[in-house]
């Protein structure tokens, strides 16, 4: 074989030999191609909220799971640029000129959100600058649910000093129980600083209600010795904590009801009955019979009707004609009437024929709605 032929047969097989290699690579789904252009032209904008979006949060505020994947994820990204507070502030004045609302808050809330990972002091001050509107509030509940994430006290801090809204009353109720679940007494302290007093109020509402279900003595003392709780939500802590009490602390109560402010005795007697008829319908019966004549033993017989009158129509009965107050007496002796008549009509109008404590008009009249009821 000549020479010349021997060069032409081995440039042959070197090209048969590259060509197969190349194709082999060309099909393999393993090996990526990329364009060394194509992350060159992405808008700084878009690489700001494509990070952001990496880091969305739930509806509760925090990171959903990780997939098996994030590190390597993580790893073949390249360096991670550092980003200034400046560069945060020129990509999102860029995307409050968008048009498209939907497409303009997804943007603009991954991109805070990232921010809120390195500075959220600087989020909140450019949020605060910014002209007020439903928008910008959906953006403060969204950073504050990431920020209390990651800093739970120094958001609290943030969020006192946040301008009134409809996503401040939200984040405070949020805010508040989380931190009355664990420190109530924090958490009063915290409250009493709220310089709004609506949103102060509504704070001061979640905060008992979270603590009275926590600790229902402890609540009540604090209700019992904290001036400038408002007289209505006072009342609904003392009824719903006699009535969390357990059965030491219960009979504590019963017998230092005297030393409670009047004003709060019938709402704590309500719950005293509450709790009490569960297990002992005749004992709960001779205390309210004990009871001196007040608005709170009226409000006991309520209660103990309330609660067990359908099942003890004649304890209830007898307990009805103790209330004082006239209009009461009359309406809790109806209640009574009318779910005896439709057991034992008899027995329900003997009743009401041998009782003094109403009049023979009222009579006629109870009567008359019973056979109605």
């Amino acid at each position: 074989m000549g020479s010349k032929t021997i060069i032409v047969f081995v440039s042959f097989m070197l090209g048969m030999t590259l060509g197969y290699m190349l194709g082999t690579r060309a099909s393999d789904p393993d090996v990526e191609i990329s364009s060394s252009t194509s992350q060159g032209n992405e808008s700084s904008e878009e690489r700001l909220a494509s990070r952001g979006s990496e880091s969305k949060r739930n509806f509760f505020g925090t990171r959903p799971a990780s997939s098996d994947n994030d590190d390597e994820d993580d790893q073949s990204g390249g360096p991670e640029v550092e980003l200034t507070a400046d560069d945060y502030i020129s990509t999102l004045s860029k995307l409050m000129e968008m048009e498209r609302y939907d497409d303009r808050v997804t943007r603009m809330t991954a991109v805070l959100e990232n921010w809120t990972k390195s500075e959220p002091e600087q989020v909140m001050a450019w949020l605060g600058a910014q002209p007020p509107s439903d928008e910008i509030q959906d953006y403060y509940y969204r950073v504050m649910q990431a920020y209390m994430d990651q800093n739970f006290e120094a958001a609290g801090l943030a969020l006192a000093a946040m301008p009134a809204g409809r996503s401040k009353m939200s984040l405070v109720g949020d805010y508040v129980y989380e931190l009355a679940s664990t420190a109530p007494m924090q958490a009063a302290g915290w409250v009493s600083n709220l310089y709004d007093e609506e949103i102060r109020d509504h704070a001061m509402q979640q905060l008992l209600y979270t603590w009275v279900d926590n600790d229902a003595n402890s609540a009540l003392n604090y209700v019992m010795s904290t001036p400038g709780i408002n007289p209505s939500l006072q009342g609904q802590i003392a009824e719903q904590a006699s009535a969390n009490l357990n059965q030491d602390e219960l009979v504590m109560l019963r017998d230092s009801l005297g030393q409670y402010p009047s004003n709060l005795r019938p709402h704590l007697v309500s719950g005293i009955i509450s709790k009490w008829i569960e297990d002992d319908p005749r004992a709960a019966k001779h205390w309210v019979e004990s009871l001196d004549q007040s608005p709170a033993r009226d409000k006991a017989v309520q209660s103990f009707v309330d609660y067990a009158g359908s099942e003890n129509h004649y304890e209830a009965f007898q307990l009805a004609e103790l209330v004082s107050s006239e209009s009461m007496r009359v309406a809790i002796m109806s209640q009574v009437v009318e779910q005896w008549y439709s057991e034992n009509p008899d027995a329900a109008k003997r009743a009401l024929d041998s009782t003094d404590r109403l009049s023979e008009a009222q009579k006629t009249l109870l009567l008359g709605e019973a056979k109605m009821y």
